[in-house]
């Protein structure tokens, strides 16, 4: 997990706007959204991370436990998270119409 700093130098380096770093800031501090859940099929695990320093939720123990591991042993991956609040997204549409919509799910 980046320290302060080095999230800082970061965020200069690839010009993130204020709003960016905002958007990063929040989901840095907040605690997940919800709980993961076991449905049909699946197996909600935790995972304790060394690189996040805080149990990681997986809603399931083939495929999302998969990616947590990867993510976890990636030298490029920086920091994930499981469950981060929303982000609301704005963009046109290709017919100029505007879109405004909650985006939802794990990020990394």
């Amino acid at each position: 997990m980046l320290s302060e700093q080095e999230l800082y130098s970061l965020c200069q380096r690839l010009e993130f706007s204020e709003e960016a770093q905002a958007v990063i800031r929040n989901i840095r501090a907040s605690e997940p959204s919800r709980r993961v859940e076991g449905r049909a099929g699946n197996f909600p695990v935790r995972y304790a991370s060394n690189k996040m320093l805080r149990t990681i939720q997986a809603e399931s123990h083939r495929n999302e436990l998969a990616g947590v591991r990867e993510k976890e042993h990636d030298k490029n991956t920086l920091e994930y998270y499981d469950q981060p609040p929303p982000i609301k997204l704005e963009y046109h549409a290709k017919s100029g119409r505007k879109v405004e919509l909650t985006h939802q799910r794990s990020y990394s």
